[in-house]
This record gives C-alpha cells, sequence and structure tokens, in this order.
C-alpha cells in the first residue's frame, strides 16, 4: 500500500514536471463530506436504521417466547423435585420436562441463525448502496473534472497508511466540494 502511495506521489511529481510549462489546472474534493452530506446517503442509512428495528423487534418477542420457555422448564423442574410425587408422575413430568428443553435449544439456535442470516443481508444491501452512492459521485466528479479541464483532482480528506493526510494543503479555491454537493441534492425530494 505505501509503494502505491509513493509511486502516486512520484507520478504526480514526474506530471507535474513534465507540463511544468503547461499550466496546471488542479482540484481537490472531500470526498467524505460528499459521502456524508448527499441524500441518498441519509435515505439509505434510514433504511438500514428500519432493518434493524424490525430485527430488534423480531429479537425481543422470540427472546420472550424463550423467556416464557424457561419459566415452564423452572416450573417443571420444581414439580418433578417434589418427593410427594410417584414415580408415574416424575416420569411424565421428566419426559414434558426434556421436550421442553429441546424445544429451548431448537429455539434458540434457530433465532440465533435468522438474526445471523438477517444482519448479513442487512449489512450486504447497505454496502450494495454505498457502493451505488459511491459510483454516482465519482461519475459525476468525473464529468465535471472534464467539463472544467482539470488535470487532476485530489480528496483531501484520504490519509495515507500511516494516517497523515495526503493532500497536506491546497487552497479552498481549488475546491470543488460545494458545487458537486450541489449538483448531488439538487434533486432531493423535499420533506
Amino acid at each position: 500500500m505505501k509503494t502505491g502511495i509513493l509511486f502516486a506521489a512520484l507520478f504526480s511529481l514526474m506530471s507535474f514536471a513534465t507540463v511544468a510549462a503547461q499550466d496546471l489546472k488542479v482540484a481537490t474534493v472531500d470526498m467524505k463530506r460528499l459521502l456524508k452530506d448527499y441524500y441518498r446517503t441519509e435515505e439509505a442509512q434510514g433504511e438500514l436504521n428500519e432493518k434493524q428495528a424490525l430485527l430488534t423487534k423480531a429479537n425481543n418477542e422470540k427472546q420472550k417466547q424463550i423467556q416464557e420457555l424457561e419459566e415452564e422448564i423452572s416450573t417443571l423442574r420444581k414439580q418433578f423435585e417434589d418427593p410427594s410425587l410417584n414415580e408415574a408422575r416424575k416420569k411424565e413430568i421428566y419426559e414434558q420436562l426434556q421436550l421442553k428443553q429441546q424445544e429451548g435449544i431448537a429455539m434458540s439456535r434457530s433465532l440465533k441463525e435468522y438474526l445471523d442470516r438477517k444482519r448479513r443481508q442487512v449489512q450486504e444491501e447497505m454496502q450494495r448502496q454505498m457502493r451505488g452512492i459511491l459510483e454516482e459521485i465519482t461519475k459525476l466528479l468525473e464529468e465535471k473534472a472534464k467539463a472544467e479541464d482539470y488535470d487532476f483532482v485530489y480528496d483531501k480528506s484520504g490519509n495515507s497508511t500511516t494516517q497523515v493526510p495526503v493532500v497536506l494543503y491546497s487552497k479552498d479555491t481549488y475546491d470543488i466540494t460545494e458545487s458537486l454537493l450541489a449538483e448531488l441534492n439538487k434533486n432531493e425530494p423535499s420533506n
């Protein structure tokens, strides 16, 4: 990763050197801000929150059923331990206890598998949506860069592997974040 960044930096320096006689047109953009402030990102996050709330509700309902089953098991255990019971009744309670315990294990396992599967689906859906949003932003950025004849556009929010910003300084006059954000949000539905 470090070599990739070094290569990109060297390439940029060589590019600057080879076209030093020409005027370079360079811009910066804050991709984190574009992603954060784009209305579609908020919509996607809202959908994710709704799905998480449904998962939480389903989990709570199933947990309540499991708790009720555990109470039944506890009651059966107390009955089983009653010394006044005859052997036939004890055997009957023991069989019920075994069935309820197996039912509880099956319910817990089923709930865990369900939640794991649903969480994975929600995560995959969110990743798919975020990829689509990033592709939209990147496409618009490329169109703007070509239309305004920029030679380079750097993401000033990006960090190197050492967590040092890749773009250490740039004049705000070269930042195209606001214009891109306005373009991205021009079709935002009013609430």
